[in-house]
């Protein structure tokens, strides 16, 4: 089965599994899974919260940045099997490859809070729902039950009804994120976690209608979409009367993602991104692995700075991709890394 950090074509670091080889992989797609590991990277080095105030252009990076996650849903959208009529092995399918490697890392960052700093937020509950200290990891049981939901979903009702209930969801997880203060209501948690059907769907609605933009339209498109972010961003400040920042869950935040998508589709064979295409196939590995030697990076280079947060995220980048290719060579953990 797929994970958003894992699909491609005719790419292999080492020989593939199975499943992998039934996976068509496009090398626009799997260069930029790999490059957007960079971002969400960046933004979990970003200075914000460690007592002074970033940058206006530090804010706009970090808005830029945003794309990522939505292109990881939209990939696997794109990837998504949906049968004509759903099966037990159908739903089983994406919770034996998500769950466990889920697992594993979240007990993963347990050992290494432990030892970084003595203590760690404990198993409970909560943490198991929620990642945790590794609250990145919230993406991978997200993305397990829009994989689930939405092909059964398909199957019993029809794709109108599936896309009419995603983007229900999706305007609700906007109203209770950015527009929160704007409308006036109460503070919800998880508000992330409803983008992840809208955005599934989308991408599996892209591969459905063959929908392609030549470079040039993909760039344009990208382009519009971060200058309407960020114009929504300033509206928001001034109608709240906050700081202009950056929120997770922003309207134009789908657009972005799905510019950025179909300019990975338009950039399939570039010479430019031969080198990073074949690292899309470990970028599950690096995604998960990269907030620890932030962490580790952290406490030796400092978040002080803009500088600092770029070189820890450089820093990251790299060390989570030499370990993921380290453990792509383990038979018994290549799973985690793809």
């Amino acid at each position: 089965m797929l994970t958003t950090l894992i699909i491609g074509r005719n790419w292999r670091l080492r020989s593939s599994s199975k499943s992998d080889r039934a996976i068509e992989r496009q090398s626009g797609i799997d260069a930029f899974r790999y490059l957007l590991c960079f971002s969400v990277a960046m933004l979990h080095s970003m200075p914000s919260e460690l007592g002074y105030a970033m940058p206006i252009w530090m804010t706009v990076f970090a808005n830029g940045c945003r794309n990522a996650v939505p292109f990881f849903f939209i990939a696997s959208g794109y990837f998504m099997r949906v049968p004509a009529s759903w099966m037990l092995s159908d739903v089983q399918r994406p919770l034996k490859r998500l769950l466990p490697v889920y697992l594993i890392w979240f007990f993963i960052y347990i050992f290494v809070d432990t030892l970084l700093y003595g203590y760690s937020g404990g198993i409970t509950i909560r943490n198991v729902a929620t990642g945790g200290s590794a609250y990145h990891l919230w993406f991978l049981p997200v993305l397990c039950i829009s994989l689930v939901g939405a092909p059964i979903a398909i199957s019993l009702t029809s794709e109108r009804v599936t896309i009419l209930f995603a983007m229900a969801l999706a305007l609700f997880g906007v109203a209770l994120g950015a527009y929160r203060e704007v409308l006036g209501l109460q503070e919800f948690g998880g508000v992330r976690l409803t983008m992840a059907p809208l955005l599934v769907m989308i991408g599996y609605f892209i591969k459905q209608g063959g929908l392609k933009l030549n470079i040039y339209q993909a760039a344009t498109s990208v382009t519009i979409s971060f200058i309407f972010l960020l114009l929504e961003e300033v509206a928001i400040s001034y109608l709240t009367g906050s700081k202009f920042t950056s929120h997770p869950v922003a309207g134009m935040t789908y657009p972005l993602g799905v510019a950025t998508f179909l300019l990975a589709k338009s950039l399939d064979g570039r010479a430019a991104l031969q080198f990073f295409a074949p690292l899309g196939a470990i970028s599950l590995g690096v995604y998960a692995s990269h907030l620890i030697f932030i962490r580790i990076l952290a406490v030796w280079i400092g978040l002080e700075s803009p500088v600092q947060a770029f070189a820890v995220a450089v820093g990251a980048t790299l060390l989570a991709t030499v370990a993921s290719l380290a453990l792509d060579r383990l038979p018994l953990a290549r799973s985690l890394v793809r």
